[in-house]
């Protein structure tokens, strides 16, 4: 499974959307659930009541099992299309890995789709069912373990966080 860390807190994220702009989040319900819920329904719920308490127009929650699967996403936009929803989104705060964002972006390509995660490398669900990393990614200066990394030490070692907004 990927291993995701988010790259901004809550506060860098409202200072990035706009009260005017029409919110999309996009929550991956796999890998990015398993990297301490920054990803999941759970995560998704709780930052669109958050956001839209703060004044900020959400107006879309998709939740995908694989949100880094390029053909669904792409159907997905075409759904919102038919619906007459595409065009009333300005921004998407994807919770999924870096890749379903390279992929949203390319999708995407007139809406701001939020730069909130990186990913690590590859890791493995522990016995409580959350991911440690086992194959960090060389831009990390981590060493491979068969044990593991627990998220929190990788990202604090790598100055980013670990689970929901």
């Amino acid at each position: 499974m990927i291993a995701s860390l988010r790259t901004i807190t809550y506060e860098d994220l409202k200072g990035i959307i706009g009260k005017e702009d029409g919110i999309a989040i996009w929550s991956c319900d796999t890998c990015a659930k398993g990297c301490h819920g920054f990803g999941g329904e759970d995560s998704l719920r709780d930052l669109a009541s958050c956001l839209r308490a703060d004044g900020f127009d959400v107006r879309k929650e998709e939740l995908m099992v694989a949100s880094c699967y390029y053909d669904g996403i792409r159907s997905r936009k075409e759904r919102w299309i038919v619906a007459g929803d595409y065009d009333n989104i300005d921004v998407i705060i994807p919770l999924a890995c870096q890749e379903a964002r390279v992929a949203m972006a390319e999708l995407f390509p007139d809406k701001m789709i939020i730069d909130d995660s990186r990913t690590a490398g590859l890791g493995v669900l522990d016995e409580n069912g959350v991911c440690i990393l086992t194959d960090p990614f060389e831009w990390t200066g981590l060493d491979a373990s068969d044990e593991g990394i627990d998220l929190p030490s990788v990202a604090e070692k790598l100055g980013m966080f670990t689970g929901p907004f």
